[in-house]
């Protein structure tokens, strides 16, 4: 995997990884999955844990939500790693575009509809348990074996289904 310096705020890198859209046909092509890596501070010892928050929605790109989370784990930088990833259908991961639901009343029935008919079969490839097996698939690149986990409202399901798939 390559990382490229992409943040002089809280200097982190911006990375991506490539994986099959639909797990169980190679030949559906790949979904890009973007994340963004910010190491710790103190670099003279290994990291005490790496920190991985997602957000919530579904639908919202945890790194959209950057700023709150380093935020949030500032106190905890000097010797812990932050991983965020985008789930796949948001942010740098492969965006649907679904006006509808973007730009009207994502609450509206007659918009979530016509979003599930634009994806048509491909809905079901972005099922909690595929984006987990991708939140997964960067950490196996990145060689980071476990992670402190924190969820934001759908954010916490996700973390369910991360534990009890790859506990």
């Amino acid at each position: 995997v390559e990382l490229t310096y992409c943040n002089t705020d809280y200097l982190g890198y911006c990375g991506s990884i490539k994986r099959q859209l639909d797990p169980n046909v190679a030949t559906a092509g790949t979904i890009t999955i973007g994340f963004e890596y910010y190491p710790r501070r103190d670099q003279s010892r290994p990291a005490i844990g790496t920190i991985l928050p997602q957000e919530g929605g579904p639908g919202y790109s945890s790194t959209g939500t950057r700023d709150a989370y380093i935020n949030i784990f500032e106190a905890l930088r000097d010797h812990r790693d932050i991983l965020i990833v985008d789930k796949r259908g948001t942010g740098t991961s492969g965006a649907i575009d679904c006006p509808a639901i973007q730009r009207g009343d994502p609450n509206n029935p007659a918009g979530i509809k016509a979003c599930g008919e634009q994806l048509g079969k491909r809905t079901a490839l972005y099922r909690t348990e595929i984006a987990v097996a991708d939140i997964v698939g960067v950490m196996d690149a990145l060689q980071i074996p476990a992670v402190d986990y924190y969820g934001d409202s759908y954010g916490t399901y996700v973390g369910q289904t991360f534990a009890a798939r790859y506990p």
